[in-house]
């Protein structure tokens, strides 16, 4: 059963505003707790996003967001094609 009556659509729109939007992540990141998110995949971004937002003030790039996914030990390598076509659509696909 899951936590929140949000669907997995509206999950990938959430983190795909987090990468796109600084000023998302900074106005709402008080709100955006990686475990909200229902599957392992988006927590993970979400934390990495998170985690890149403290440490720099902006979210990841485009093209570095990939290799800080690829670097992620917590990512088993199973679903590294799942989650790489998840990242390329974060900016590939409208909201």
């Amino acid at each position: 059963m899951p936590v929140y009556d949000f669907g997995y659509d509206f999950q990938v729109g959430i983190v795909r505003c987090m990468v796109r939007d600084p000023v998302f992540v900074r106005s709402y990141k008080q709100c955006l707790n990686p475990e909200y998110f229902e599957s392992s995949e988006l927590k993970l971004l979400s934390e990495i996003v998170l985690e890149h937002f403290g440490k720099y003030g902006e979210p990841p790039s485009r093209s570095s967001l990939p290799e800080l996914v690829r670097s992620e030990s917590r990512f088993h390598k199973s679903v590294w094609l799942h989650v790489s076509t998840l990242v390329e659509s974060l900016w590939t696909e409208l909201p």
